[in-house]
């Protein structure tokens, strides 16, 4: 099971920063042809290790109060008689010098397209899914905290009168409302923060099995690319994880393999789905596919095979937007860059070398 303790979350939007300008800079003090040698490895420098600055912390603190048995966890687990309510404390407080301005909220948990839990606010829903912890609780409240100052917060959960089998899972969803800089040199972020301890809520402690459904295949974009993407859906009342996911797609009469992927470690949040998608670095051309998929949980195992048409006009929109393989545009760059290395080092010696012949010539004569 995932764990369900208290966990930050974060929205970080990246802008550029003048500063690496430093290496054009040193460039041009060190010679034309060093200068197109640091063009080049800062250029793929740039591509391959840029990443937003750490910020240095959220600046205040959220932590389970009551029911007592939350406060040794960390989460919150609801287990009540269907048609009851409970209450739920936590502590919110404001660690730095300045004032702060919060939102509370309850959301509902949902999985995300890299196999995790989210719990961030979403209108995602499933079809399988008979009650939202949103919809159970009281509604979202907004307060300040003074410098250093700390308030508890009461949520109220009311269960559903018709008793229901697993789990409903979300979470109390706190965040700072600013948008602070992140600083430092390289790629700036604007930090954006929020905490969230989750929220297990049942009737009895006895689980449902989970199980899978492939409910759609289509060909689309994920990540700004294309993909096929094969949505999979828990439609039981159970948080699981430790899953591995194993697919192929293959052209129907044939055995060569057009795309590949697999997973492990993957999650999903109680009756939710995610697109779980096959990235394509070569364009697909129209015509019959066919997926071949399996996922494992533990005892758990899921086989699924479907066929599936990509148009003339969906295989079109896979050459658009299909990302090469990262080794087609590295190796050449990097060839490049040794090449003018070595070039660079040939003429320093030949040029060390003609200094030395004239040294000696000057020194006879």
């Amino acid at each position: 099971m995932q764990n369900l303790a208290a966990q930050p979350h974060g929205r970080r939007f990246r802008r550029p920063n003048p500063a690496r300008g430093r290496l054009a800079v040193a460039a041009r003090r060190l010679g034309p042809w060093l200068a197109g040698l640091l063009g080049l490895l800062a250029a793929a420098a740039w591509l391959a290790v840029a990443a937003p600055v750490q910020a240095a912390g959220a600046g205040f603190a959220v932590t389970p109060v009551s029911p007592k048995d939350a406060v040794a966890k960390g989460y919150f687990v609801v287990q009540a008689p269907p048609g009851s309510t409970r209450k739920l404390v936590v502590a919110v407080a404001n660690t730095t010098g300045a004032a702060k301005h919060m939102r509370l909220q309850v959301t509902d948990a949902f999985t995300q397209a890299n196999g995790e839990v989210g719990y961030a606010p979403s209108s995602a829903t499933d079809s399988a899914a008979k009650y939202r912890l949103s919809e159970l609780s009281s509604a979202p409240v907004d307060f300040t905290l003074a410098a250093h100052q700390g308030r508890e917060v009461t949520i109220t959960v009311a269960l559903p009168k018709a008793a229901f089998d697993g789990q409903v899972l979300g979470g109390i969803y706190v965040e700072d409302l600013a948008d602070y800089d992140g600083g430092g040199s390289g790629m700036a972020v604007a930090n954006h923060f929020s905490m969230m301890v989750a929220i297990q809520l049942q009737n009895s402690p006895k689980l449902v099995a989970p199980h899978l459904n492939l409910t759609k295949l289509t060909v689309g974009s994920q990540n700004n690319a294309p993909a096929v993407l094969a949505t999979l859906q828990n439609d039981r009342a159970r948080l699981f994880g430790k899953l591995a996911i194993t697919a192929k797609v293959t052209p129907v009469g044939q055995s060569k393999v057009t795309v590949t992927r697999s997973v492990t470690d993957y999650a999903m949040a109680p009756t939710s789905h995610f697109d779980f998608g096959l990235p394509l670095t070569t364009a697909l051309s129209p015509g019959r596919y066919e997926l071949d998929l399996l996922a494992v949980a533990g005892d758990y195992r899921w086989h699924f095979t479907r066929r599936f048409t990509v148009t003339a006009k969906q295989a079109a929109g896979t050459a658009k937007l299909a990302v090469p393989d990262a080794t087609g545009w590295v190796w050449p760059w990097l060839s490049i860059a040794g090449v003018v290395l070595l070039a660079a080092l040939l003429w320093l010696i030949l040029w060390r070398r003609r200094r030395r012949r004239k040294d000696e010539h000057e020194t006879t004569t």
